[in-house]
């Protein structure tokens, strides 16, 4: 497999590399024949994540099914799983990927167990990363958001500016929706003198949201300008 990235779209993958390091620890990628995703999920499987990149958005695309042997064994072999910290040293630094990079080429050779990523900079400087990965299965979540009864959609500014307002270190945030608001506190235990507990609470009402029915991946969808849907079932579901 052998594909493309153009100057101006290494920001917007880098981003996605990013964003998908906050959730698991290895990267999974797969060449499709209309383009390139990349997949994570974190360790007790209860968040997963995808970015699916068009042939569109690169310069080039091929996805190197005509080179594999035996075509029925193409949905095996297109595939790869890398450690989310290689992948990040290839694109640790967004802000220089942008002002320094003309095209970025990502190779998949499955012969020799190689992911690489080839930087072509300014003043015909070359950056070549070579990351050794393992086969593996395709990662699919298995959901259904259309049996979920509640919906809220916001642009991902609003939701950005909500969670900076509670701690970093802040393990789990509580959502409290009824028809009328929706109430972000941050949820505290094990402490025993409630004293000692800064509480923090947050009211958004119906008309901040896109539409409303009842920390990366919002940088991620504020920086692409896209809005961000939150389906669920009941409390905690």
């Amino acid at each position: 497999m052998r594909s493309i990235i153009p100057g101006r779209a290494v920001k917007s993958f880098a981003k996605a590399v990013h964003c998908l390091s906050k959730i698991g620890e290895e990267l999974y990628l797969e060449a499709l024949p209309d383009g390139i995703a990349i997949r994570t999920v974190n360790q007790s499987r209860s968040a997963y994540a995808c970015f699916m990149f068009h042939s569109c958005f690169f310069l080039s695309y091929d996805d190197g099914r005509d080179e594999l042997p035996d075509s029925s064994q193409v949905d095996d072999m297109v595939k790869c799983k890398i450690a989310m910290k290689s992948c990040l040293s290839a694109f640790k630094s967004v802000n220089t990927l942008e002002k320094s990079v003309d095209k970025c080429q990502i190779d998949l050779s499955i012969k020799e167990a190689r992911l690489v990523f080839l930087f072509y900079c300014k003043h015909g400087i070359t950056k070549t990363y070579n990351l050794t990965f393992q086969e593996c299965e395709s990662l699919q979540a298995v959901f259904t958001k259309d049996l979920c009864p509640n919906f809220i959609s916001a642009q991902a500014r609003l939701l950005n500016e909500t969670v900076y307002n509670f701690p970093n270190n802040l393990d789990e945030l509580t959502l409290s929706v009824n028809p009328e608001l929706l109430k972000a506190t941050n949820y505290a235990e094990d402490e025993p003198d409630p004293n000692k507990v800064i509480r923090t609470e947050m009211t958004l009402v119906p008309d901040e949201f896109d539409n409303y029915q009842i920390g990366a991946i919002l940088s991620f969808a504020e920086f692409a300008g896209y809005p961000v849907n939150i389906h669920f079932e009941t409390a905690g579901k």
